[in-house]
């Protein structure tokens, strides 16, 4: 099993509400201690959950066995890229690209909301600024 092997496991929506909470908790704070990488492992659990992998947590040899076999593929893995795998799914490039538009702004929406309920508003607003006026070289259009 390799690191994409794990990433396919892991529900992406989990994933990116367990992201935005980990990235906003530590934004809100001025300085992080030790008792911070305990929070940050509760919170990657709601990620992990329903994965049927090892927990990441227990420091048993065989989980931790698993999980160095996985970093030690993990340098040579490279991310699928996205649009490759929808051009290859739905066999029309510019579809993908389309899909990859509205997910790009779902996603953006999305991760401004669980800002927000994670109590950080102020972080959520820049996010969605920056998201709405980056320059793209395709023409992309942004509603507000």
């Amino acid at each position: 099993m390799d690191i994409n092997d794990v990433a396919n496991r892991i529900n992406p929506r989990r994933a990116q509400l367990a992201l935005a909470q980990i990235i906003a908790g530590l934004g809100a704070h001025e300085r992080w201690s030790r008792d911070h990488l305990d929070w940050i492992a509760e919170n990657a659990k709601k990620a992990w959950t329903g994965t049927d992998l090892p927990s990441f947590t227990d420091q048993g040899s065989d989980a931790a066995e698993f999980w160095a076999a996985v970093i030690d593929t993990a340098p040579s893995a490279e991310p699928a890229d996205p649009l490759t795998r929808w051009a290859e799914i739905f066999g029309d490039p510019e579809l993908a690209d389309e899909i990859a538009v509205a997910l790009n702004c779902t996603e953006a929406d999305a991760t401004a909301a669980a800002l927000t309920a994670a109590g950080n508003p102020r972080a959520a607003a820049t996010f969605l600024a920056a998201h709405t006026a980056r320059d793209t070289s395709d023409g992309e259009t942004h509603d507000s």
